[in-house]
């Protein structure tokens, strides 16, 4: 599916509203919401800022106290759910 330099862009029909530790992501070609904890809501905004999956990882390490072996394999999980769903693209 992806390696960890692949970067990701939302599909052009999925809208977000993120909030304070939760966000909501509708695909109006669908009509599907989906609901994202906290976790989701920070990973969705460096793949908004264009991070790849292994900055990402990088990024979120430094600010959660969290192994890093457990937190690439959720956000590799995480993103291949997106994909899967059809809210993301990989660009490469």
């Amino acid at each position: 599916m992806t390696n960890q330099s692949s970067k990701f862009l939302p599909r052009k029909t999925v809208r977000d509203q993120i909030e304070d530790k939760r966000g909501y992501l509708f695909d109006e070609e669908t009509g599907y919401v989906y609901e994202l904890n906290e976790t989701g809501c920070k990973i969705w905004i460096l793949l908004k800022e264009g991070l790849s999956n292994e900055e990402i990882v990088s990024k979120m390490a430094q600010e959660y106290d969290v192994d890093v072996t457990t937190l690439e394999n959720d956000v590799k999980e995480f993103l291949k759910r997106l994909v899967e769903y059809g809210i993301l693209e990989v660009v490469r």
